[in-house]
């Protein structure tokens, strides 16, 4: 008979020459040592509803004296394969319980994933339906590496997004992730992961915003305020493809060149009235405009938009997103028009995606990026997200 202790000490125990390779081959995962446990002590828990846990299991289930108590446990394999495990505590009559794969799902292997103002929010506790524990992540984009029920094939590249990722269930921030089939968008790229990371959230919301939300036509204006960050930067890009006059605001002048090189018209300066200044170009105002900031400059924008015109809410850089006391009459100004945008996965048409990704490798586009980190800088990526110091997306490859 040999302790737990003792039949690790021989599984891991160095090999050298055949023994080696033997002991390789064998391991499931390929390795012939453990993983150190300060790499294990970091993941996240994988529980998905919050349910008893063992340390505060009653005395009678502890000492093991009344029948009819039983211990569950669940054992997870390779290729999204798992075995449920049902164990009487008293007698020690075991169950084990196939679980098949969940069909309609996907699981792609995370090549990249860019960072969002709504991670960050989840991390400091400010979001809403949110369950825990989770791993954070609204995107991701990778390669098929399963798909039960045969939507995509086995390697195909695709990118997803929202639909409750890293809120409802576990996220990006991973190597694998599994999400519902139904907000996948497949796609064929040479692009780097890098880029192809910080594509699909910061492409849906620019999309939706100026034809959902404002429904943007060419040869308009369009003021973005906010318009360093990923989805000002990508909305830029998306209405200079318009042919749309552009104005969009920086904090910093020295964030100047990065609007300027996505092709921004007029760069203004956000002093906070950026109204001002917006009718010292355009007297009656932009013809639509796209609020990324939040609400404390909503109405300073709103007094930037001619009547008529459009204004869609659609961040909050700012973290603040609600309005106390509103009233409209008094808040609108007369004749302007706010609407507002968020959407999902199915919100970016495969073909819109396709588009621009063909667009940025034939060099008629560009994807904003401020930088790129690897999956061991997520928590310098995050705070520099949190600074804001960003010009454009932060992405983080696997």
């Amino acid at each position: 008979m040999t302790t737990p202790s003792a039949s690790s000490a021989s599984l891991y125990v160095q090999g050298r020459g055949a023994l080696r390779r033997e002991l390789a081959a064998c391991l499931r995962t390929g390795r012939a040592l453990r993983i150190p446990r300060a790499r294990t002590r970091g993941r996240g828990k994988k529980f998905v509803s919050p349910e008893i846990m063992i340390s505060e299991r009653p005395a009678e289930v502890e000492d093991r004296a009344v029948p009819g108590h039983w211990e569950g446990d669940l054992i997870l394999g390779l290729d999204s394969s798992a075995i449920g495990t049902l164990v009487e505590r008293t007698t020690r009559f075991a169950v084990l319980l196939h679980l098949p794969r969940m069909e309609g799902h996907d699981q792609p292997r995370v090549k990249a994933f860019g960072l969002n103002r709504s991670e960050l929010h989840t991390r400091q506790g400010l979001a809403s339906g949110v369950t825990f524990p989770r791993v954070l992540g609204i995107e991701a984009a990778g390669v098929v590496a399963q798909c039960p029920g045969g939507e995509f094939p086995v390697g195909q590249q695709v990118v997803t997004m929202m639909g409750g990722m890293g809120r409802t269930f576990d996220g990006g921030y991973a190597e694998y992730t599994c999400v519902p089939a139904s907000q996948v968008i497949p796609f064929a790229s040479v692009l780097e992961w890098s880029t192809l990371g910080a594509v699909p959230e910061m492409l849906q919301t620019a999309y939706g915003s100026l034809t959902v939300g404002l429904d943007a036509q060419p040869g308009q204006s369009i003021l973005i305020r906010g318009g360093t960050s990923s989805v000002g930067l990508a909305a830029a890009v998306l209405a200079k493809q318009r042919n749309m006059i552009v104005l969009s605001t920086t904090r910093s002048a020295s964030k100047t060149r990065a609007l300027t090189d996505v092709g921004v018209d007029h760069v203004l300066i956000d002093d906070g009235n950026v109204a001002r200044q917006v009718r010292e170009i355009l007297p009656s105002g932009v013809d639509t405009a796209l609020e990324l900031v939040g609400t404390p400059s909503l109405p300073d924008t709103l007094q930037s938009t001619r009547q008529h015109g459009i204004v869609c809410f659609t961040g909050m850089l700012s973290n603040v997103w609600t309005v106390r006391d509103f009233y409209p009459i008094e808040y609108l100004p007369r004749g302007v028009r706010l609407t507002a945008y968020h959407g999902e996965a199915d919100d970016l048409p495969q073909p819109v995606l396709q588009e621009f990704l063909d667009a940025v490798a034939a060099g008629e586009a560009v994807v904003p990026i401020d930088r790129v980190y690897g999956f061991d800088q997520i928590v310098d990526a995050h705070e520099a997200m949190e600074a804001g110091a960003a010009a454009g997306k932060l992405v983080v490859t696997t």
